[in-house]
């Protein structure tokens, strides 16, 4: 039964209403008396209080609590709360005269987004080298994709200015933890215990092991009996702001966060298991969409946005692609990318249909979407994970 919070105006009229009954003689309806104003006094105080009575009420269970709380929640089973701001490590390429010292500190800057990436370690370089870097700031917006130029602040002597990132990019940063996702963590180790080795078991550790990490998929035997292997993700955690600004979206892991997770869950697992950590094998998806416009074509420009339509549904679709979870979604045990479901994300942001008003905008009438040569579905493996390749906007 769900409980019921009184407005100060209903407490304060119950108040006047049981006055009446012991008091007969007092004039409740006079707004100026005494008993009146009292009432609004009482009301706002009582209200108050259940209010806060019923906060705390919900803070007892993480699905229904206040931030602070799920905190609290995360401490109890995890020894950690929400989880903060990550930055985005990994290396770049630098050229210059063989025998250069590229200082720890080093700042090479990414000219598009101002983001300011620093060396955290010397190295002697050939004509070529690998520098190990990190971001300044943190977040997911740090992250770049394989192949991003950086300019070198201040370079030294025989060091070039210019520098390129390697794969897999720089990547794991993440932005804070939001409460709903806390609460899910928390929901997820209540209705999965520790049971010494299960398949939720190593996929808690995995994610208890560093805050960088998102989410972790578990597939046994994948070298030989008695092996398990690891698949973590990790960077972007708001798939959804990063499509909506146009920030790259990333899912690999660096090789020292790979590296930490399987010291960590080698300490937790039973000693019999041989624990491999690896990042999730990309499967580029390239997907048709034929679209009927309520109004205009795939290159009209929406005016609040400046971007053609034909650009707000490729966003969708990159969207349900993004979202679609490692080893992809399972239904009646096969488990896949479907088309249907970037239809359904297409829908729920873009419709114009009564049933189905777009939470975005309300420009597409209909839609049909195909993916990679023509099927309906694409069949991912358990260490898969679908990225958007060639995506084609038709008119029916």
């Amino acid at each position: 039964m769900a409980t019921i919070i009184k407005t100060p105006k209903q407490v304060a009229q119950e108040y006047l209403d049981n006055l009446k009954v012991l008091r007969p003689e007092v004039n409740t309806d006079q707004e100026d008396s005494d008993w009146w104003i009292r009432s609004r006094i009482v009301g706002g105080v009582v209200s108050g209080v259940h209010a806060d009575l019923n906060r705390v009420s919900n803070d007892c269970f993480p699905q229904s609590a206040r931030r602070e709380a799920v905190d609290s929640h995360l401490q109890v089973y995890f020894g950690s709360g929400l989880r903060v701001a990550q930055p985005a490590v990994g290396y770049i390429a630098v050229t210059g005269t063989s025998g250069t010292t590229v200082a720890a500190n080093t700042q090479f800057v990414h000219a598009a987004t101002s983001n300011v990436y620093v060396a955290t370690a010397s190295v002697v370089i050939g004509v070529t080298g690998a520098i190990p870097v990190q971001s300044v700031a943190t977040g997911q917006n740090q992250n770049l994709i394989t192949g991003a130029a950086l300019i070198v602040s201040s370079p030294p002597a025989g060091l070039n200015s210019s520098a390129v990132v390697l794969t897999p990019g720089l990547t794991d940063g993440s932005n804070d933890e939001t409460t709903q996702d806390g609460a899910n963590r928390v929901l997820a180790r209540i209705r999965n215990p520790s049971r010494g080795g299960t398949e939720a078991d190593y996929q808690n550790w995995a994610v208890v092991a560093d805050t960088s990490v998102l989410s972790a998929k578990i597939n046994r035997h994948i070298y030989g009996l008695g092996t398990v292997q690891v698949i973590i993700s990790a960077g972007t955690n708001d798939i959804d702001a990063a499509i909506d600004s146009g920030l790259p979206v990333t899912t690999q892991p660096s090789t020292e966060l790979k590296e930490t997770v399987r010291v960590y869950v080698e300490a937790m697992n039973p000693i019999n298991d041989v624990v491999y950590v690896d990042g999730p094998t990309e499967v580029p998806i390239n997907v048709t969409c034929k679209v009927a416009f309520y109004s205009g074509d795939k290159d009209s420009i929406v005016p609040d946005v400046g971007v053609t339509q034909g650009e707000l549904v490729v966003r969708e679709i990159q969207r349900a692609i993004y979202k679609t979870p490692v080893g992809g979604r399972v239904i009646n045990g096969v488990a896949a990318l479907r088309a249907g479901d970037i239809e359904e994300q297409i829908d729920y942001n873009l419709s114009t249909s009564p049933y189905t008003l777009g939470l975005k905008y309300q420009i597409v009438g209909d839609r049909q979407v195909t993916v990679s040569g023509g099927t309906p579905n694409v069949t991912l493996l358990s260490n898969q994970v679908a990225i958007p390749n060639i995506i084609t906007i038709e008119g029916f």
